[in-house]
């Protein structure tokens, strides 16, 4: 049988999890029946909220479920408090609140971000419904939590069960095999022979073992600080591969050439770490330039960090000046607060107007599709299948509560109707094809359906709803696409834009260098990603982005002697040329080259080492000026 899915299509690991969630969810209705909750499909909600392959994810993210909605519901009972029966005060507190939370979920990483976004549209949740039913706040929101909590519990249950654990021994291997392919490049530049792998394939490597860190840190603290140890190791990679990259004469070194084979080697052969650091000090010694010696002490650093790691479950050394700094997009998190805000505040408007239950409907459903795919690379592509998903939820509910509950003579009969419906969901979940936003089907579903007798079926009502339900993600849908689009070309452009004008905060000395190289080397692994997802020109983009780390330790080594030189005519003129780079790298990348010619050319004679970094970044730069042109300006 197995076989003929995986013939048809179907990814039998996505349909193992998604039938034992329903199993799970369709439970966890029940128990929330049985102890006389409210609204027991909420529980079932919670079950495919919380719910995850992994192990480490599915704890961290029932934990962060739970923290959100308290938060949430907490929040939303302080608006009902201060605000009372004033519909456009709370609409407006609501738009504050969410924006906010938006906001902050598209700047913080890793499940943080969902627990935010959670904390949003909890409180939207909590407050639109105690409006619509007309029922006590405070038993409302001790009903959200208490659902919340008892499918969370049944998740990590039957998760804990099923679930995986993380598969960190095969990531663990990959960054060891990327370990010795660089140190391999390293080994045939310093022999002056030709590279077996190219830097834009490494570097492709890195940002795709980068990316594959975040589920793996969830969990537990030490499964975070495995993954801290190991993003510095990727980092260290991209310092090496800035340095391959480089068009600078490399002399033959075959004492190094050695050295890092006897690295290499100790990796091959699963040496401990702590033989590996030893090699990398004798190969370091042996470096005939500074740049090469900086490289593998980030890298001899990176190794014992993993080193203390594996013998303490954490890392004693220091990593200052080489430690992890992530990028933050603040621009997309400003425009996502706006554009969240905005929509509440115009949905929320009409709401306020006529006091419809419909408008709250509209209202709930539309704060909660623009607060949490917000952080999606694509959200107005993801919207699309959602809308149609929830027209077929719809559909569902009317059918059930039309056709099927008429006919039920107790709740619990009720209750077992539901049950076709939600495990209805297993296959769609498992096929590629539809699979994109089928999650939502079984949330509306749910949402929807609060079995209560006596119960008289209402065909308008339902009909009602369900065009409220639907107008949530089509009025999404709009804000994504012209509310400041955002798709994946447009995030990229925002990076790479970020990436520029980093430079020109570099020079005027408002960012530490330290600092700025950590961050930029986590932007160049993200745009190589970015663009290997898009089909454009990676290996170019994952070039210039190793070209402007380059650029910036040139920029780093002028302001240096424009402060730092101990004569005082050379230490002027450089503060003259830093003004000027200043002005140049806010310009135009045009300018930014021409200047640096001219540098390397009138400074060649008194400080040549600089100029011949200047002149080395300055032809990094004109071979992708154009996509620096196209993206900058």
């Amino acid at each position: 049988m197995l076989e003929r899915l995986v013939h048809w299509g179907f990814d039998t690991s996505r349909l193992s999890f998604a039938f034992r969630t329903a199993v799970a969810s369709c439970v966890a209705l029940i128990i929330g029946w049985l102890l006389g909750l409210d609204h027991p499909s909420w529980a079932a909600m919670s079950v495919w909220a919380a719910s995850q392959p992994g192990r480490g994810m599915l704890i961290e993210k029932g934990l962060f479920r739970i923290l959100g909605t308290l938060i949430g519901t907490l929040v939303g009972l302080a608006l009902m408090h201060f605000c009372g029966e004033q519909l456009f005060l709370l609409v407006i507190g609501l738009a504050l609140w969410v924006g906010l939370c938006t906001a902050a979920g598209n700047v913080i990483h890793g499940l943080f971000s969902y627990c935010t976004l959670l904390s949003g549209y909890s409180a939207s949740l909590v407050v639109l419904l105690s409006q619509v039913n007309h029922q006590s706040i405070w038993t409302l929101g001790a009903d959200r939590l208490l659902t919340v909590l008892t499918g969370v519990i049944v998740a990590l249950v039957v998760g804990l069960v099923f679930a995986h654990r993380s598969d960190e021994d095969a990531l663990i291997w990959r960054l060891r095999t990327l370990t010795v392919s660089v140190l391999r490049a390293l080994q045939q530049q310093v022999r002056q022979e030709p590279l077996s792998q190219s830097v834009e394939q490494l570097l492709l490597e890195a940002s795709q073992i980068e990316e594959a860190l975040d589920p793996h840190s969830a969990g537990s603290l030490r499964s975070r600080r495995a993954v801290q140890s190991m993003r510095a190791v990727v980092f260290a990679h991209v310092s090496l591969l800035t340095i391959l990259a480089e068009k600078r004469p490399v002399l033959r070194n075959d004492e190094l050439a050695d050295y890092l084979q006897k690295v290499i080697d100790a990796h091959d052969l699963k040496s401990p770490l702590e033989q590996v650091v030893s090699n990398l000090t004798y190969a370091i010694q042996a470096c005939n330039t500074p740049h090469f010696a900086q490289g593998l002490a980030e890298l001899k650093q990176a190794l014992s960090g993993r080193h203390a790691f594996n013998q303490h479950g954490r890392m004693t050394t220091t990593q200052s000046p080489y430690h992890v700094v992530l990028h933050r997009d603040w621009v997309s998190a400003l425009q996502a607060m706006y554009r969240t805000s905005a929509l509440i505040l115009i949905a929320g408007s009409g709401w306020a107007i006529t006091g419809s239950p419909i408008g709250a409907y509209v209202l709930l459903g539309t704060s909660v599709m623009v607060t949490l795919f917000s952080t999606f690379e694509s959200p107005a592509l993801i919207m699309k299948h959602i809308t149609l998903w929830q027209v077929v939820a719809v559909a569902a509910t009317a059918i059930c509560q039309l056709l099927l509950w008429p006919l039920a003579n107790s709740e619990w009969q009720m209750l077992v109707m539901m049950v076709p419906f939600i495990l209805l969901i297993t296959l769609p979940f498992a096929y590629p094809k539809v699979m994109s936003g089928s999650m939502d089907y079984v949330m509306i579903f749910l949402l929807l359906s609060t079995p209560s007798l006596p119960y008289t079926p209402d065909a308008g009502e339902m009909a009602i709803k369900g065009v409220a339900i639907i107008a949530g993600p089509t009025l999404a849908l709009l804000a994504f696409k012209l509310i400041f689009p955002t798709n994946l070309l447009r995030r990229q452009q925002v990076l790479m834009q970020a990436m520029w004008r980093s430079l020109s905060s570099l020079a005027s000395d408002t960012t530490s260098f330290p600092f700025w190289q950590a961050r930029m080397k986590h932007r160049v692994v993200r745009l190589t990603s970015m663009t290997r997802k898009t089909s454009l020109d990676w290996p170019q983009h994952g070039r210039a982005g190793l070209g402007l780390l380059m650029l910036g330790q040139c920029v780093e080594n002028l302001r240096r002697e424009a402060v730092e030189s101990p004569e005082g005519y050379h230490q002027s003129r450089h503060q003259v040329w830093c003004k000027r780079l200043q002005h140049a790298l806010r310009q135009s990348p045009q300018d930014t080259l021409a200047l640096l010619h001219r540098y390397a050319e009138m400074e060649k004679y008194r400080t040549p080492l600089l100029s011949a970094q200047a002149s080395g970044a300055a032809e990094e730069l004109a071979q992708t000026q154009p996509l620096w042109c196209r993206w900058v300006g």
